[in-house]
C-alpha cells in the first residue's frame, strides 16, 4: 500500500508541476498567476501529512527544476522552508483548528515566497508590489478553498485506507 501512496504522491508534484509551468502560467492576474503546488505543499502540512510532504517537496524540486527556469537553491530554499514553517507554526498554535488561522498561514506563506522571489529576480518596481498583493490573494483564496476540499478528502478517504 505505501508504494502507491509513494507513486500518487509523485504524479501529484509532476501533475502539479506541469499545470505550474504550462496553464497556470498563461493564466496571468495582475501580474500573478496561481501556484498550485505551492497551495498543496502548504495544504499537506496544516492537514497533518508529515511523510508526504516531504516526499512531495522533493519532487516538487526535482521537476521545477526540469520545466521551469527558476534557480535550484531558490527552490529548495523555498519548498523545504515553507513546509517547516507551516510544521512548527501547526504545532504550536494548531493552525488547523481555525478558519481565521488557515487563512493566515496561506497569506503569510505567499508573501513571504513572493516576497523572497522578488528579491532574488531584483525587481523592487511597483509592478512588483502589486504582483505580491494578488498573488498573495489569489493564492490565498484558492489555497484555503483547496485545504478545506483536502482536509474532507482525508477524512473521508483515511478509514477506508485504515481497512486495507
Amino acid at each position: 500500500m505505501k508504494i502507491f501512496y509513494y507513486i500518487f504522491l509523485i504524479l501529484l508534484a509532476f501533475c502539479a508541476v506541469l499545470l505550474d509551468t504550462s496553464f497556470f502560467s498563461f493564466l496571468i492576474i495582475y501580474n500573478a498567476t496561481i501556484l498550485i503546488s505551492l497551495i498543496l505543499l502548504i495544504s499537506m502540512p496544516l492537514s497533518g501529512v508529515r511523510k508526504g510532504t516531504v516526499i512531495y517537496a522533493s519532487f516538487l524540486i526535482l521537476f521545477f527544476a526540469v520545466f521551469s527556469s527558476l534557480p535550484v537553491w531558490f527552490l529548495l530554499l523555498q519548498f523545504m522552508l515553507i513546509p517547516l514553517i507551516v510544521f512548527y507554526l501547526n504545532q504550536r498554535f494548531a493552525l488547523d483548528q481555525s478558519k481565521i488561522l488557515v487563512i493566515l498561514a496561506f497569506v503569510l506563506c505567499c508573501v513571504f515566497f513572493q516576497l523572497s522571489l522578488a528579491v532574488v529576480s531584483q525587481d523592487f518596481s511597483k509592478q512588483a508590489f502589486v504582483s505580491v498583493i494578488s498573488f498573495t490573494i489569489i493564492n490565498s483564496i484558492a489555497g484555503v478553498i483547496i485545504f478545506f476540499i483536502f482536509r474532507k478528502m482525508i477524512k473521508t478517504i483515511s478509514p477506508f485506507l485504515e481497512k486495507m
